[in-house]
Protein backbone atom coordinates (compact mmCIF):
# COMPACT_ATOMS: atom_id res chain seq x y z
CA UNK A 1 0.00 0.00 0.00
CA UNK A 2 2.53 2.13 0.88
CA UNK A 3 4.22 1.69 -2.58
CA UNK A 4 1.16 2.20 -4.74
CA UNK A 5 1.26 6.35 -3.04
CA UNK A 6 4.70 6.45 -3.33
CA UNK A 7 5.22 7.30 0.51
CA UNK A 8 8.09 4.48 1.54
CA UNK A 9 9.90 7.27 3.17
CA UNK A 10 7.75 8.91 5.06
CA UNK A 11 6.86 7.98 9.03
CA UNK A 12 3.43 6.71 10.05
CA UNK A 13 1.64 9.44 11.80
CA UNK A 14 -1.65 8.22 13.15
CA UNK A 15 -2.58 8.66 17.14
CA UNK A 16 -4.89 5.90 16.55
CA UNK A 17 -2.07 3.30 15.08
CA UNK A 18 0.51 4.92 17.90
CA UNK A 19 -1.77 4.23 20.76
CA UNK A 20 -2.13 0.43 18.83
CA UNK A 21 1.46 -0.34 18.98
CA UNK A 22 2.09 1.28 22.30
CA UNK A 23 -1.08 -1.24 23.74
CA UNK A 24 0.91 -4.03 22.25
CA UNK A 25 4.02 -3.48 23.65
CA UNK A 26 2.65 -3.32 26.65
CA UNK A 27 0.92 -6.48 26.69
CA UNK A 28 4.41 -7.83 25.79
CA UNK A 29 6.21 -6.61 28.10
CA UNK A 30 3.35 -7.49 30.65
CA UNK A 31 3.81 -10.90 29.52
CA UNK A 32 7.00 -11.49 29.78
CA UNK A 33 7.86 -9.65 32.94
CA UNK A 34 4.91 -12.64 33.95
CA UNK A 35 7.25 -15.13 32.73
CA UNK A 36 10.07 -14.14 34.28
CA UNK A 37 8.45 -13.62 37.93
CA UNK A 38 7.22 -16.88 37.57
CA UNK A 39 10.69 -18.26 37.11
CA UNK A 40 11.99 -16.27 39.46
CA UNK A 41 9.49 -17.91 41.92
CA UNK A 42 10.03 -21.16 40.66
CA UNK A 43 14.02 -20.69 41.32
CA UNK A 44 13.40 -20.29 45.15
CA UNK A 45 11.39 -23.13 45.32
CA UNK A 46 14.01 -25.04 43.62
CA UNK A 47 17.09 -23.19 45.53
CA UNK A 48 15.04 -24.15 48.92
CA UNK A 49 14.93 -27.37 48.52
CA UNK A 50 18.57 -27.98 47.63
CA UNK A 51 19.20 -26.22 50.52
CA UNK A 52 17.21 -28.95 52.23
CA UNK A 53 18.87 -31.79 49.98
CA UNK A 54 22.44 -30.78 50.64
CA UNK A 55 21.83 -29.51 54.32
CA UNK A 56 20.12 -33.84 54.95
CA UNK A 57 23.22 -35.05 52.67
CA UNK A 58 25.80 -33.51 55.22
CA UNK A 59 23.64 -34.33 58.11
CA UNK A 60 24.18 -37.78 56.59
CA UNK A 61 27.73 -37.68 55.59
CA UNK A 62 29.20 -36.10 58.95
CA UNK A 63 26.66 -37.86 61.34
CA UNK A 64 28.82 -40.63 63.74
CA UNK A 65 25.75 -42.50 64.05
CA UNK A 66 24.33 -43.04 60.26
CA UNK A 67 21.70 -45.98 61.78
CA UNK A 68 19.94 -43.33 64.11
CA UNK A 69 19.76 -40.88 61.12
CA UNK A 70 17.86 -43.70 58.87
CA UNK A 71 16.01 -44.85 61.77
CA UNK A 72 14.45 -41.42 62.24
CA UNK A 73 13.67 -41.34 58.14
CA UNK A 74 11.90 -44.16 58.32
CA UNK A 75 9.84 -42.57 61.58
CA UNK A 76 9.51 -38.89 60.15
CA UNK A 77 7.90 -40.84 56.58
CA UNK A 78 5.56 -43.03 58.69
CA UNK A 79 4.96 -39.48 60.34
CA UNK A 80 4.43 -37.75 56.91
CA UNK A 81 2.15 -41.20 55.28
CA UNK A 82 -0.04 -41.21 58.75
CA UNK A 83 -0.59 -37.41 58.45
CA UNK A 84 -1.42 -37.39 54.61
CA UNK A 85 -3.66 -40.31 54.73
CA UNK A 86 -5.65 -39.89 58.20
CA UNK A 87 -4.67 -36.70 59.53
CA UNK A 88 -4.46 -35.70 63.32
CA UNK A 89 -7.99 -33.83 63.44
CA UNK A 90 -10.11 -36.48 61.32
CA UNK A 91 -12.33 -38.19 63.81
CA UNK A 92 -11.64 -41.82 64.20
CA UNK A 93 -14.31 -43.15 62.85
CA UNK A 94 -13.33 -41.53 59.49
CA UNK A 95 -10.01 -43.51 59.83
CA UNK A 96 -9.50 -45.03 56.24
CA UNK A 97 -6.94 -48.16 56.62
CA UNK A 98 -7.12 -49.96 53.47
CA UNK A 99 -5.82 -46.47 51.96
CA UNK A 100 -3.13 -46.34 54.71
CA UNK A 101 -1.96 -49.63 54.62
CA UNK A 102 -1.51 -49.12 51.23
CA UNK A 103 0.36 -45.92 50.96
CA UNK A 104 2.91 -47.75 53.85
CA UNK A 105 3.14 -50.88 51.43
CA UNK A 106 4.00 -48.83 48.82
CA UNK A 107 6.60 -47.17 50.84
CA UNK A 108 7.82 -50.49 52.54
CA UNK A 109 7.04 -53.53 51.31
CA UNK A 110 8.47 -55.53 54.38
CA UNK A 111 4.94 -53.74 56.02
CA UNK A 112 2.80 -56.50 53.99
CA UNK A 113 1.76 -58.04 57.21
CA UNK A 114 -0.43 -54.98 58.03
CA UNK A 115 -4.01 -55.38 58.35
CA UNK A 116 -6.93 -52.47 59.15
CA UNK A 117 -7.74 -55.08 62.01
CA UNK A 118 -3.97 -54.63 63.74
CA UNK A 119 -3.98 -51.28 63.26
CA UNK A 120 -7.61 -50.76 64.56
CA UNK A 121 -6.65 -52.79 67.45
CA UNK A 122 -3.11 -50.57 68.27
CA UNK A 123 -4.81 -47.45 67.75
CA UNK A 124 -7.06 -46.15 70.34
CA UNK A 125 -6.04 -42.71 69.76
CA UNK A 126 -4.16 -41.06 66.88
CA UNK A 127 -0.67 -40.47 69.08
CA UNK A 128 -1.33 -44.52 69.63
CA UNK A 129 -1.63 -45.30 65.82
CA UNK A 130 1.61 -42.89 65.20
CA UNK A 131 3.79 -44.60 68.12
CA UNK A 132 2.77 -48.29 66.51
CA UNK A 133 3.78 -47.35 63.02
CA UNK A 134 7.07 -45.31 63.96
CA UNK A 135 7.81 -49.02 65.33
CA UNK A 136 6.91 -50.72 62.64
CA UNK A 137 9.27 -47.78 60.70
CA UNK A 138 12.04 -48.67 62.84
CA UNK A 139 11.61 -52.67 62.77
CA UNK A 140 11.39 -52.55 59.24
CA UNK A 141 14.29 -50.60 58.85
CA UNK A 142 16.50 -53.45 61.48
CA UNK A 143 14.79 -56.36 58.78
CA UNK A 144 16.28 -54.51 55.57
CA UNK A 145 19.63 -53.48 57.43
CA UNK A 146 19.36 -57.55 58.33
CA UNK A 147 18.48 -59.03 54.93
CA UNK A 148 21.56 -56.83 53.22
CA UNK A 149 23.44 -57.64 55.44
CA UNK A 150 23.34 -61.63 54.92
CA UNK A 151 23.72 -60.93 51.16
CA UNK A 152 27.15 -58.51 51.27
CA UNK A 153 28.28 -58.84 55.00
CA UNK A 154 29.93 -55.46 56.31
CA UNK A 155 27.84 -53.37 54.09
CA UNK A 156 25.24 -52.33 56.98
CA UNK A 157 27.99 -51.68 59.36
CA UNK A 158 27.95 -48.17 59.35
CA UNK A 159 24.42 -47.74 58.87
Amino acid sequence: MMRAFRVEDLPIESKMLTKALDEAQRKVENYFFDIRKQLFEYDEVLNSQRDRVYTERRRALESEDLQSLLIEYSELTMDDILEANIGSEAPREDWDFEKLIAKIQQYCYLLNDLTPDILATKSATYEDLREYLRLRGREAYLKKRDIVDKEAPGLMKEA
